[in-house]
């Protein structure tokens, strides 16, 4: 699946990637430390970020609960 972004595709991947050979050779061994995707997931979110930009998306709106609110009955 494409990235909400298109130019954050390459670092959506690169995400992706390391994130599923971190928790099978990691995680899934008792290894919990999740810095080594760290700057991988850093710079893809500075990506998204520029895009929510782009589109007048602001990230706070985005992190609000919606499920069984009030806005949700909007």
């Amino acid at each position: 699946m494409d990235s909400f972004h298109l130019p954050c595709n390459k670092l959506k991947d690169e995400y992706q990637k390391c994130f599923s050979s971190w928790f099978s050779e990691c995680y899934m061994k008792g290894d919990y430390d999740d810095k080594k995707c760290a700057k991988k997931f850093d710079e893809y979110q500075k990506c998204l970020k520029e895009g929510m930009q782009i589109h007048s998306l602001d990230m706070e709106d985005v992190l609000k609960p919606y499920l069984g609110t009030e806005r949700m009955k909007k």
